[in-house]
């Protein structure tokens, strides 16, 4: 029995021995815990470690795992792998791994593709814009297991001009997976600023404009005012520009370079912006000469002995020379603007300042004397010499006859109403010389007396210089132009003053034009003056165009000669200046006749009388817009006081055993 006591102590000895003898270690091994990126691979996780036992130098690998995953809706969170097995002692023994997932610098803006920036230029950019194509469109990006990327935009417009806009597209893209609003300093969000503009522009764009002109200033020393037609953009589309200019004379740095340019060379620069800054340029050049001719006046006369010569040397002066100067002959001739030279000669050739006459020259004779500026400007003045042999002794010299080759020309001016207040400017043009003839001193308001001219020469009347009379326009003639519209008056000569335009009719744009003119009191460019013979006959007063013809103006001389003209100034048609005062307030004129009544002014009050005592009527007055002023009832006859009124033309209306309309003008 104590045998097998020893025996049971020998061999627990021999276990303990065993289980401590390095012979014997055992080792349970797991991988350690890591942190992987969300978009890792987890096909396979043995990939990141596998667990295994060691024993007496042999490793044995454990396939026995449970894994558990608690990851959230965007892959992040952790998966624990966990083995067992027994030891040596028979003990269950277990072990875990803890892998960790993050999305930390998993979606960076490496991985995004902004849109790109953009400029639409067409003529119509926002029919374009609506319909934008990648890559222009939106951000795009790399697609991740475990984010969550979303994107949005806000805009902001900025007008640059009329045709140019600017957008500022601020896209901001999140990922869901990581971002957090909370954070002092959140991760995940990315902005970037999209730039996009918007140019109306057509390529077939370009400017128009009134290439280099030369005015004359034939008024005015110091220059002209110059209306100029305004640049202009044509294109296929309509693209928004603006139009400036450079000129330091124009009235308006737009389009428009109209303005008082002084004598000399301008040149002005125009430039049509658009399309965000794009410019078309263009250089006008604006030459004002000065076109005021000499003023003329020559001696009345001169006489001038001839000096003698002995041409056989018999001691008796057989023939005779003297040579004139040009300047001789002149007496005061100026020049309306200060510091132009003036020269003199017998021709329009400058050269010929002096002129030799001889024995065949003796008596009267006929001579221009022109004066010419430094500019080149002309004018002349006639006179005549006469060349007397009082100390040559042959009595041959002298017995050429001389002819007179001039005559004289009358022209008689009246307006369309037979006066002539003041006469306008008109001249008489020598055609083959292109010169301007002026009136003689002896010329009155309304008769233009041009003398010494030639004999079979043909002139025209110049009405270029006639300068407009604004002082002869107001309200009234608008009302006379209403009135012939409405067929009120056919006269044959207010017809002819009513065409404005030159078309030979009147009508509403001839009202038009007369409105502005009288509003703004800027002449336009259509010649507002007509003559016409003052003894024509109209075949028919309401169409005076028929009888018209354009040889008025051209007359051909062979004798002294006198023509009487209507010379009519364009838009003057109310007879206001031509009519008897009633008294210091009110003129009446009656547009149609009032047979049944007679309808006067008495002091401020309007008199109607009827021829019929007895007979009841109404009387209303009515302004030019149908607004009823006064209505009151007579009979017989009645005074109404006229109530306050401004100045210009008054409709009135009787109604009784018939209707009688007319017309009545009030002055303030």
């Amino acid at each position: 029995m104590h045998t097998m006591k020893i025996k049971s102590l020998l061999a627990s000895l021999v276990f303990c021995y065993f289980s401590i003898s390095p012979v014997f270690a055992w080792q349970f091994i797991c991988p350690g815990d890591i942190t992987l990126p969300c978009d890792a691979d987890l096909h396979d996780l043995n990939l990141y470690g596998k667990s295994y036992t060691e024993h007496n130098g042999y490793k044995s690998w454990l396939h026995d795992c449970k894994v558990v995953y608690n990851l959230n809706d965007c892959g992040v969170g952790t998966i624990t792998r966990t083995w067992g097995v027994e030891d040596t002692l028979w003990r269950w023994v277990t072990c875990s791994q803890v892998i960790t997932l993050t999305n930390v610098n998993v979606f960076t803006p490496k991985d995004i593709y902004w849109p790109d920036h953009l400029t639409i230029e067409s003529c119509d950019p926002d029919a374009d814009f609506k319909n934008l194509a990648k890559p222009y469109d939106h951000p795009y990006f790399t697609k991740k297991v475990c984010t969550r990327p979303m994107y949005t935009y806000s805009d902001s417009w900025f007008q640059v001009d009329s045709g140019c806009r600017k957008l500022l597209r601020e896209w901001k893209l999140i990922d869901w997976c990581t971002y957090d609003p909370f954070s002092p300093a959140p991760r995940g969000i990315f902005t970037y600023t999209q730039i996009i503009k918007l140019i109306t522009n057509d390529p077939t764009i370009h400017l128009v404009v009134k290439k280099d002109t030369t005015v004359f200033a034939t008024t005015d020393c110091k220059g002209v005012y110059l209306k100029y037609d305004s640049a202009k953009i044509e294109s296929q589309c309509r693209v928004p520009h603006r139009i400036i200019n450079t000129s330091q004379y124009s009235d308006k740095k737009e389009a428009d370079i109209s303005g008082y340019y002084p004598i000399g060379m301008h040149k002005v620069e125009l430039i049509a912006e658009y399309a965000c800054g794009k410019e078309i340029k263009c250089i006008v050049t604006i030459n004002v000469v000065q076109k005021i001719p000499p003023v003329p006046y020559c001696l009345d006369g001169a006489i001038i002995d001839l000096m003698p010569i002995d041409t056989d040397g018999d001691g008796k002066a057989d023939e005779g020379m003297i040579e004139v100067n040009a300047r001789d002959l002149d007496k005061s001739s100026y020049h309306p603007c200060p510091g132009r030279k003036l020269k003199f000669s017998f021709s329009s050739d400058t050269s010929q300042k002096s002129k030799i006459y001889t024995c065949d020259d003796v008596g009267e004779n006929q001579v221009e004397i022109w004066i010419t500026d430094d500019l080149g400007n002309q004018s002349f003045c006639k006179t005549k010499i006469e060349i007397q042999r009082n100390m040559i002794d042959s009595m041959d010299c002298g017995k050429t006859t001389v002819i007179d080759n001039h005559v004289d020309l009358s022209l008689k001016m009246k307006d369309q109403f037979g006066k002539m207040e003041k006469m306008p400017r008109v001249f008489l043009m020598e055609n083959s010389t292109n010169q301007k003839m002026v009136c003689t001193s002896n010329s009155t308001k309304q008769e233009l007396i041009f003398e010494n001219l030639k004999k079979t020469e043909n002139y025209s009347i110049d009405l270029s210089e006639c300068e407009f009379d604004f002082n002869n326009l107001d309200i009234r003639d608008v009302s006379a132009m209403k009135n012939i519209l409405a067929g009120k008056s056919v006269d044959p000569i207010l017809l002819l003053a009513a065409d404005m335009n030159l078309d030979n009719r009147v009508d509403k744009s001839d009202l038009d034009i007369l409105s502005n003119l009288i509003l703004s009191k800027n002449k336009t460019s259509n010649d507002l003056w007509q003559l016409i013979p003052s003894d024509i006959i109209f075949t028919n007063p309401s169409n005076p165009w028929l009888d018209l013809n354009s040889s008025y103006k051209n007359i051909h001389l062979i004798g002294n000669e006198t023509r009487s003209y209507y010379l009519i100034q364009k838009g003057n048609i109310d007879p206001k200046f031509h009519l008897p005062s009633v008294n210091d307030d009110f003129v009446e004129v009656d547009v149609n006749p009032s047979p049944g009544y007679e309808v006067s002014i008495v002091q401020n009050r309007i008199s109607i009388n009827s021829k019929n005592e007895i007979e009841q009527f109404n009387f209303e007055l009515i302004d030019l817009c149908g607004k009823k002023l006064i209505k009151s009832i007579c009979t017989g006859n009645c005074e109404i006081e006229i109530p306050k009124v401004q100045e210009g033309v008054y409709l009135y209306r009787i109604t009784g055993t018939t209707q009688i309309d007319g017309k009545i003008f009030l002055l303030n």
